[in-house]
């Protein structure tokens, strides 16, 4: 299992923020890469994209589902399939008040990689990752206004 996580501080108000991470729709719009939406709701998305990384060959299948939304947090799978390898993410965003913003502390692990991604070094993958993570969430502060 490769694990990942993190915080971050919104401006915004802890309803808006967490409406709007908790809404596939709108991660989904904060993804630069996605060649095709197949589907797209507040629960569910699934979409195509041809990944910038050089161990993972054609297009991507992705799905992003929620799993359960509680009062203060989110939980989320993400499903990643190509030519001849899946992987599985399993992730949780926790919102709390701060000040008149609000702190997202989030984790998420790689609870899967089947075929060909079992034999790519685990800091290969853990360096991709990071990389679409820093980008999405910079993607989502331009697109809250933060």
């Amino acid at each position: 299992m490769i694990h990942f996580e993190g915080e971050q501080t919104f401006s915004h108000p802890i309803a808006e923020v967490m409406a709007s991470l908790s809404d596939v729709s709108f991660l989904l719009d904060c993804l630069g890469s996605v060649d095709r939406v197949i589907e797209s709701t507040s629960d569910y998305a699934n979409w195509k994209l041809k990944p910038p990384f050089a161990f993972v060959a054609g297009m991507l299948d992705i799905s992003l589902k929620v799993l359960e939304r509680l009062p203060d947090s989110t939980k989320f799978e993400i499903v990643s399939k190509s030519v001849g390898a899946t992987s599985t993410v399993e992730s949780v965003m926790h919102f709390a008040p701060s000040g008149d913003g609000t702190h997202v502390r989030w984790v998420g692990d790689i609870t899967a990689l089947t075929g060909l991604l079992k034999l790519v070094p685990r800091p290969l993958i853990q360096g991709a990752a990071n990389k679409v993570i820093s980008d999405t969430w910079e993607s989502i502060r331009k697109k809250l206004g933060a």
